[in-house]
C-alpha cells in the first residue's frame, strides 16, 4: 500500500495515460503539451519536497553561498564548502536572485528535469514514454543528490549535441559536467563512442571480459592502487575516508565493499542490451547516430559496474549516472514491434516501471511544502 498511498502513483498513473495516448499516430499531435504538463508535474514534485536525502546539506550550503555581489565583494569561499564549483558557482548565480530556499529547489529541479524533457523530445521516438521511465527510476536523484541528477541530464543534453554534430555546445557542457561533479568526466565515453563507432563484435568482447573481471573481484582497488599518486589529494582522502568509514560500519551501507553482480538493476540491463545486440542492424538503420551513442553509453554504464564492481561507490555512481541512457534506449527497441504487439509490449513496461517505483518510493514518503 505504501507507493499506492503516496504522491508517486498518481503521477505515475498520469504519466502513463500520456504515454499511451502518444503512443499512436493520433495522438503525437498532443506530445509537446503533455510534455510540458509533466516538466511541471515532476519540476514541482521534485521541488516542494521537505524531507530527502541530502536537503538538509545542500539547503545549509546555499545559505552559505555567496552571490554574484557578494563574491565581487567579499571573494570567493568555495573552498570552504566542499563541493565542486561548477555547481555553487550556479548556486551562487540563484542567491543573486533569491535566498529562500524552497525557491532554490524549485530552480534546480525544474533545470533538471526540463534537460531531460528536452532531451527526450530530440531524441525518443516516444518522449513521453522516455519521460515514464525517468521517473520510474532516475527521477529519486532529483528527489536528494542533485548534483548526480545534474551530470545525468548532462549527459542526455551532451548527447543531443554530439548526435547535431554541435562540438563547441558538446565540449561546454563536458566541461560543466566534470565542474559539478567528478563523476562527469565519464561524459567523454559519448565522444569515444561517436569517434570510434564500435562494431558490435568489439562490444561482445568488452562486455566478455569485463563479466570475467567481475568474477574475479573487480579492477577499481588494482587501478586505483596504481595511480594513486596521480590523484588530487583530495582524491586520495576521500577514498581513504571511503574505506575507513565503511570498516568501521559508520555509514549505513558499505560504500567501499563489493557490489554484488546478480541484482535486478544489473539483470534489466543485461536484458536490455542483448535485446538490442539481437536487432542491432535494425535499430542502426532507424536511428543512426542516435541508436549509436545510446546504446555505447548504456553498454559503458554495465561495463563500468562489472569492471568497478569491487568498490560500490564507484559501481554504483557511475554505472547509474550513464544507464540514464535507457530512458531514449527502451523507447528505440519499441519501434521494433509490430503494431498489434505494441500495446501489449507497452503495458509490460508499465508493470515493470511500476514495480520499480514501488521499490525505490514505497518506504520514501516525503512530506511537501505547501506554500512558498
Amino acid at each position: 500500500m505504501g507507493v499506492i498511498a503516496s504522491p508517486y502513483f498518481p503521477i505515475f498513473i498520469i504519466i502513463a495515460i500520456f504515454s499511451a495516448v502518444t503512443a499512436n499516430a493520433r495522438g503525437r499531435k498532443y506530445t509537446n503539451i503533455l510534455l510540458f504538463i509533466s516538466f511541471v508535474i515532476l519540476a514541482l514534485l521534485a521541488g516542494l519536497r521537505e524531507f530527502s536525502p541530502d536537503q538538509k546539506t545542500y539547503a545549509l550550503t546555499f545559505k552559505e553561498t555567496r552571490s554574484i555581489f557578494d563574491l565581487m565583494i567579499y571573494g570567493i569561499n568555495y573552498e570552504d564548502l566542499e563541493m565542486e564549483w561548477g555547481f555553487l558557482f550556479l548556486l551562487s548565480i540563484i542567491k543573486t536572485l533569491t535566498s529562500n530556499v524552497t525557491v532554490m529547489f524549485i530552480l534546480l529541479s525544474s533545470i533538471n528535469v526540463g534537460i531531460v524533457v528536452y532531451a527526450c523530445k530530440k531524441l525518443s521516438p516516444y518522449p513521453i514514454l522516455s519521460v515514464l521511465i525517468y521517473y520510474s527510476w532516475f527521477f529519486y536523484s532529483n528527489l536528494g543528490a542533485l548534483r548526480h541528477a545534474f551530470i545525468s541530464s548532462l549527459l542526455l543534453l551532451t548527447v543531443v549535441f554530439v548526435v547535431n554534430n554541435k562540438f563547441l555546445k558538446s565540449w561546454f557542457l563536458y566541461i560543466a559536467s566534470a565542474s559539478f561533479h567528478k563523476v562527469g568526466l565519464f561524459v567523454i565515453i559519448v565522444f569515444l563512442v561517436k569517434k570510434i563507432k564500435p562494431k558490435l563484435g568489439k562490444y561482445l568482447f568488452i562486455l566478455s571480459f569485463s563479466f570475467v573481471a567481475a568474477v574475479f573481484g573487480g579492477l577499481f582497488y588494482a587501478s586505483f592502487d596504481l595511480l594513486y599518486y596521480y590523484f588530487p589529494e583530495s582524491w586520495q582522502n576521500k577514498m581513504n575516508l571511503y574505506i575507513e568509514f565503511s570498516s568501521n560500519g559508520a555509514f549505513d551501507t558499505d560504500f567501499a565493499g563489493k557490489e554484488s553482480i546478480i541484482k535486478g538493476t544489473t539483470i534489466k540491463q543485461l536484458f536490455i542490451v542483448l535485446t538490442s545486440m539481437v536487432y542491432y542492424p535494425i535499430l542502426r538503420g532507424k536511428f543512426n547516430d542516435k541508436f549509436n551513442i545510446v546504446f555505447g553509453v548504456y553498454l559503458s554504464s554495465i561495463i563500468l559496474l562489472l569492471l568497478f564492481i569491487d568498490f560500490k561507490v564507484a559501481s554504483d555512481r557511475v554505472s547509474s549516472y550513464l544507464a540514464i541512457s535507457e530512458i531514449i534506449l527502451i523507447p528505440m527497441l519499441l519501434t521494433i514491434v509490430s503494431l498489434r504487439e505494441r500495446a501489449l509490449i507497452l503495458f509490460v513496461i508499465f508493470g515493470v516501471l511500476f514495480v520499480q517505483i514501488s521499490m525505490l518510493y514505497g518506504n520514501q514518503l516525503y512530506l511537501y511544502k505547501l506554500v512558498l
